[in-house]
């Protein structure tokens, strides 16, 4: 390994567990229930299967966080239309919640871009941009790539990974 990797897979250390850490302060959450609770909040309506590919856990370990941040108030779980599969939806609280992921995210990733010039940012998401797009191997990873995203500020058109999934998916 170069010193280039040493130093990327050490901010990419650095970053997720300050983020880690800044959300289970902030929020009491591990990362499972995050990746749920962000996911729930950008696409309403998703099953307990669908959030479960997204966050990298099994069905079933879903099926129990979702039944856990129902009783804390924070998701509601209806019947899809497909009888067989249930849907989850973020209540107020949980919607909150969201709000409160994202801060904490901004908390963390604010003050590493703002040390940046407008020059540095550049060159950053261009090259970030790239890396991700090596990442994005098949149609399928790019949600669970991206599950700790804000979509308001990367639109699909744009993003590096939705972009890769679709080239994959086409081939």
């Amino acid at each position: 390994m170069d010193r280039i990797a040493n130093l990327l897979n050490a901010t990419a250390v650095a970053i997720c567990d300050a983020q880690t850490a800044e959300t289970s302060r902030r929020c009491g959450l591990k990362s499972s229930a995050t990746a749920a609770i962000l996911m729930l909040g950008q696409h309403e309506g998703q099953t307990v299967t669908d959030v479960a590919l997204v966050a990298g856990i099994s069905h079933s370990a879903m099926v129990r966080l979702i039944e856990g941040l129902d009783r804390q108030g924070l998701v509601t779980r209806t019947s899809g239309k497909d009888k067989r599969k249930i849907e989850c939806a973020l209540t107020q609280t949980g919607r909150a919640l969201y709000r409160e992921l994202r801060a904490a995210q901004t908390k963390v990733l604010s003050p590493l871009l703002e040390c940046l010039s407008e020059n540095e940012r550049s060159v950053m998401e261009r090259a970030l941009s790239k890396m991700l797009t090596t990442l994005t191997k098949d149609p399928d990873i790019g949600d669970h790539i991206c599950r700790y995203c804000d979509e308001g500020v990367c639109p699909q058109d744009r993003c590096p990974v939705e972009v890769q999934s679709r080239v994959h998916a086409a081939s």
